[in-house]
């Protein structure tokens, strides 16, 4: 809430170090009758945590000089002040907690990859198949190799492959869009990865004049990502096919 998506783990994480090694700065009240001039009877941040069963609240008010916020745990009466860093990283937007990777898999877990471009739909997917190590059936180890198995069916080179997946993989997020205003996107594609047994990434591409945009699957609003970064990406995953790429999508 206010959005469903994925959360960028680094980010949330390091909120809630803040949050666990924060320290009072001083006391400013103990049972005080009235809140308004704290600006805690109707707080502008709370915070609530909850860990199990157990579930705290913390509220933050009015600064107080340049250093200092006004705060209050719910479970207690006092009224203390805790350092205005603490709040100016609560007070971040909801775009500011996304994750502001386009994918979540990694190129060594994928095991099928799928595009779509101009009608046209290349799949390539990992299989499990036996190495040539010149010893009998029984004790040939076992490798994986990746195979284009539609338009056509051919072995793809690995390295190739993990090198295109590996660019897919890294690109970023530049800004989101507004959730509430959608792009009509041009030249359209489309990716598809499975990954980790039943994890399906699906990311959709397209031009808004000469940006480069992304629509994740089951994620609000559009990114906007590098142009550049995803033109690379494009051709490294074409090339594979040997089909001619361009400069846009």
């Amino acid at each position: 809430k206010p959005l469903v998506s994925r959360a960028d783990y680094g980010t949330v994480q390091g909120l809630l170090g803040r949050l666990s090694t924060a320290q009072m700065q001083s006391i400013a009240a103990n049972n005080p009758e009235d809140l308004t001039e704290y600006n805690l009877a109707e707080a502008d941040v709370t915070v609530t945590l909850g860990t199990g069963s157990s579930v705290a609240k913390l509220s933050f008010g009015t600064r107080t000089g340049d250093s200092n916020v006004y705060a209050q745990d719910l479970s207690r009466s006092t009224v203390f002040t805790v350092d205005t860093s603490l709040i100016d990283e609560l007070k971040k937007m909801p775009s500011d907690y996304r994750s502001k990777d386009i994918f979540g898999f990694r190129p060594f877990n994928v095991t099928r990859f799928e595009i779509t471009r101009d009608s046209e739909t290349i799949i390539y997917e990992k299989k499990k198949t036996p190495a040539d190590n010149g010893e009998d059936e029984a004790n040939q180890a076992v490798v994986d190799t990746w195979q284009q198995i539609s338009p056509t069916t051919r072995t793809v080179d690995s390295d190739k492959i993990q090198s295109a997946l590996s660019r897919m993989a890294n690109l970023r997020v530049v800004p989101f869009t507004d959730v509430n205003a959608t792009l009509d996107l041009n030249n359209p594609s489309e990716v598809v990865a499975h990954y980790d047994d039943d994890n399906v990434d699906r990311v959709r591409f397209g031009l808004d004049e000469q940006d480069v945009y992304a629509e994740i699957a089951n994620e609000p609003g559009q990114a906007r990502i590098d142009t550049n970064d995803y033109n690379l990406a494009l051709k490294a995953i074409l090339e594979l096919n040997s089909i001619e790429t361009g400069e846009t999508p």
